[in-house]
């Protein structure tokens, strides 16, 4: 990945954790949020696992996406 693409990814990547965000913050959690919690850990291991070469931009995209949107939303949860 070029820089260029890195920015286009990580904004695509913004609005998709907005809207996890939204999912979770604003209604009554019932499984989504450990299914997202689950899917953020697995893309974060993919990305940062030695074994696993995985630099893929699908990978960085799923574990900025999810990564903002359940750290943002137990954030939220939790100052509110």
């Amino acid at each position: 990945m070029v820089k260029r693409d890195f920015i286009f990814v990580s904004a695509n990547a913004l609005f998709i954790g907005l809207g996890i965000f939204a999912n979770l913050a604003f209604e009554e959690i019932g499984v989504d949020l450990y299914i997202f919690g689950f899917l953020m850990l697995l893309s974060l291991y993919l990305l940062y696992s030695k074994k696993i070469v995985s630099k893929h931009p699908i990978t960085y995209y799923f574990a900025a996406s999810y990564t903002m949107g359940v750290l943002g939303t137990v954030l939220y949860k939790l100052l509110a």
